[in-house]
């Protein structure tokens, strides 16, 4: 393997402590610098991150341009600020000649997406996009079954449609109730529930089926002007599924109410169940549950190599694997699912009339 890569991180809450982690533990990655807005807040999260053996190795920055400019000898950015910096601080990085792994969602609307991936490939650099899920061995091996015609066609047989869950409970959405605005819930920061929790959704079903013919959304409207939640229909062609049928799958997401019901894919022999900690995250097993039988077959890895606050390590092996290796081939498909689902998704959003701050 070669060496490290050396990571700086934008952001410092617990999605970027659990990456750092990650990266640390999957051997592709050494951190080397952290930006916040406030230094404190940096050398906290330095001294709070338990991956992190030595604090002086790493250095902190309140001034992201300083912390670009070469000071910090790096070459990889991990950007998990608030939605609606992604663009901004994508276009500094990049420009920077960092490669950039961004935490979904990748951009506010695809025309920042357009000109993220366009200044990443005058460079020669990597952009890519942090969905964890999808580099998930259960989800994988899930991927793999279905995606074998033999397997898919003896075992299972036709694919009829899917029910998809991704609604946890949020204590933003409890400050909201209160009069607050928390940024993963205003316009201001590119946020609401369908580009925070319900990505995940839609990443999972274009990543197994395909891009849908039609996508429609049936979101709930809070105060702040942007989604708590709402319902997804994804309506799939003969030629738009990656199965070649017509067939329905339904999503729901909110960040209003916990959802405690498997994801299902119904299939003429029988129903996939999958149950994930947090819906389609973090998938703990993948039954097979033939017609008319009480007895369920497992499918799925129940003792995976990463657990707990470690579970991006898949996720920071395989994005690091693409860089070090200059796996082009591998980028080429992560980016075609990012370009498929923000497409989807800002179809969904705009038909509803939800319009983050940075398109007025």
């Amino acid at each position: 393997m070669s060496a490290p890569l050396r990571l700086a991180v934008i952001g410092t809450n617990w999605i970027t402590q659990s990456f750092v982690q990650s990266c640390h533990e999957s051997k592709r990655f050494q951190l080397k610098a952290v930006y916040s807005r406030s230094v404190d807040t940096a050398n906290k999260f330095v001294s709070e991150t338990p991956s992190i053996k030595d604090v002086t190795a790493v250095k902190v920055y309140d001034n992201l341009d300083t912390m670009l400019s070469g000071d910090a000898n790096i070459d990889v950015v991990y950007i998990a600020s608030p939605n609606s910096l992604h663009y901004e601080q994508g276009l500094k990085a990049l420009g920077a000649e960092k490669h950039v792994i961004m935490e979904k969602p990748f951009a506010s609307n695809v025309k920042e997406l357009e000109a993220l991936y366009q200044l990443a490939d005058s460079k020669g650099l990597f952009i890519l996009e942090a969905y964890r899920h999808i580099q998930e061995p259960n989800f994988q091996k899930l991927q793999r079954l279905l995606n074998d015609e033999k397997t898919r066609t003896e075992k299972f047989g036709p694919v009829y449609g899917a029910s998809l869950s991704m609604a946890v409970y949020s204590s933003q959405y409890a400050k909201m109730l209160e009069g607050e605005e928390p940024n993963v819930l205003s316009p201001k920061f590119s946020g609401g529930c369908l580009w925070n929790m319900g990505c995940y959704a839609v990443m999972f079903a274009l990543a197994l089926f395909g891009k849908p013919a039609s996508q429609t959304y049936y979101p709930v409207i809070i105060r702040t002007g942007v989604d708590g939640g709402g319902h997804i229909i994804f309506e799939y062609s003969s030629q738009s599924s990656r199965y070649g049928r017509n067939f329905t799958v339904h999503a729901h997401t909110s960040k209003a109410y916990t959802s405690t019901t498997p994801s299902e894919i119904y299939c003429e022999k029988g129903t996939i169940r999958i149950n994930g900690g947090t819906g389609v995250t973090d998938i703990d097993t993948v039954e097979f549950v033939p017609r008319g039988s009480k007895e369920s077959e497992q499918l799925a890895d129940t003792n995976p190599e990463f657990t707990g606050l470690l579970n991006l390590t898949w996720e920071a092996k395989e994005l690091g694997r693409v860089i070090q290796e200059g796996d082009k081939d591998a980028e080429s498909h992560l980016r075609q699912l990012t370009i498929d689902v923000l497409t989807v998704m800002e179809d969904m959003r705009r038909a509803n009339g939800i319009v983050f701050e940075c398109e007025k």
